[in-house]
């Protein structure tokens, strides 16, 4: 159906995983009870549906009214157990005295998963992303846009269990669609550099969603496989992996193939450092570690280093030791630095020589 009608099968399967009503033809007949007649060349793409068993609903005869004879027992069987109480009394019958008849409501139909309908889209991505972003949206009202359904208008899962299911229906298809937003661009279609743009912004912006819901260590893994830097360091920064996310543009810097690497070392330490002051050793160790490094970043040391001194993350002899590990850096560089502290040190030995004596 999905090589044939396409959009048509496509749409199909979206109402089965959306819909709540009981699916209606172009003739607004019950899809049970169209079944029941042969198709035709013209039907809806309803009628390609197979395997499914044809409901009949067989017509119930009209009682007969009751004769005077009948009416005449009832009364006299109603009067001759008037005190007894173990027998429900049976509303009388006739035109004057005949109640509606209440009939209860026809249960509602329980929407499928969507999870069952993936195999199906195996040689038809395209499609496929359609069918997990209409399910998102008129399903859970969940979308990477900003035109999300409010949930208010959303109908809800009827128990815990339910929930539970619709849940990781959810889980399903978002980490689905990242898959797909990641790797469609790469299957060999001729995808401008345009398109292959707009999926990976859909990604990055489902990975920067906090009510979209996605399995994190699956999304890692197809960021870290597909090389999408930018989603690999968004999950290390909401994970609190500040170090692997330095430690990773140092890597990146060792290959060569990465010009802008430190400077995204530097960069990122003075987003990430004030919060975590363990940090700038670990930048002051790299940033000194090559002569190349050390001619680019001549200011990031200087600064680095005045505010390890302020902040008191390592005494001054820890930072001597790190710029002297490798003759890479020479004491000169920090020279007005060191100059301080020695005065400042001296001032300190004179105050206490003078207490002392």
């Amino acid at each position: 159906m999905l090589d044939n009608l396409p959009e048509e099968t496509t749409q199909l399967l979206i109402d089965l995983c959306t819909s709540f009503e009981p699916l209606t033809l172009e003739s607004d007949e019950p899809v049970s009870a169209s079944l029941t007649k042969q198709p035709s060349g013209s039907g809806s793409y309803f009628s390609y549906l197979v395997n499914r068993p044809a409901v009949i609903i067989p017509e119930t005869p009209t009682p007969p009214s009751p004769s005077i004879k009948t009416v005449k027992q009832d009364s006299t069987s109603r009067r001759d157990s008037v005190h007894d109480t173990s027998r429900p009394s049976t509303p009388p019958s006739g035109p004057t005295s005949s109640l509606p008849t209440v009939l209860p409501p026809p249960p509602r139909v329980k929407r499928l998963s969507p999870r069952i309908y993936f195999a199906h889209f195996v040689d038809h991505l395209a499609q496929f992303v359609v069918f997990l972003e209409t399910v998102a949206l008129r399903r859970w009202g969940q979308t990477v846009d900003d035109q999300a359904v409010p949930v208010s208008e959303l109908p809800a899962a009827e128990d815990a269990l339910g929930q539970e299911v619709d849940k990781l229906d959810q889980i399903a298809v978002w980490n689905t669609l990242l898959e797909l937003y990641l790797t469609l661009p790469g299957q060999g279609q001729d995808k401008s550099t345009l398109e292959e743009g707009a999926q990976r912004d859909k990604a990055l912006r489902l990975l920067k969603s906090e009510a979209l819901p996605y399995d994190t260590i699956h999304a890692l893994i197809l960021c870290s496989s597909h090389g999408y830097t930018e989603g690999l360091v968004l999950l290390w920064e909401r994970m609190g992996m500040y170090e692997d996310v330095l430690r990773f543009w140092m890597d990146k810097d060792k290959e060569g193939k990465s010009p802008g690497a430190s400077a995204q070392v530097v960069s990122h330490l003075k987003r990430y450092g004030r919060d975590h002051p363990h940090l700038y050793p670990l930048v002051l160790r790299f940033l000194t570690s090559t002569s190349e490094l050390l001619a680019r970043h001549q200011e990031d040391v200087k600064d680095t280093v005045q505010h390890i001194d302020e902040e008191g993350i390592l005494p001054p002899l820890g930072v001597i030791q790190i710029l002297s590990r490798n003759g890479v850096a020479s004491l000169g560089l920090i020279k007005e630095w060191l100059m301080r502290r020695i005065k400042e040190s001296r001032g300190v030995i004179q105050s206490v020589s003078s207490l002392v004596f």
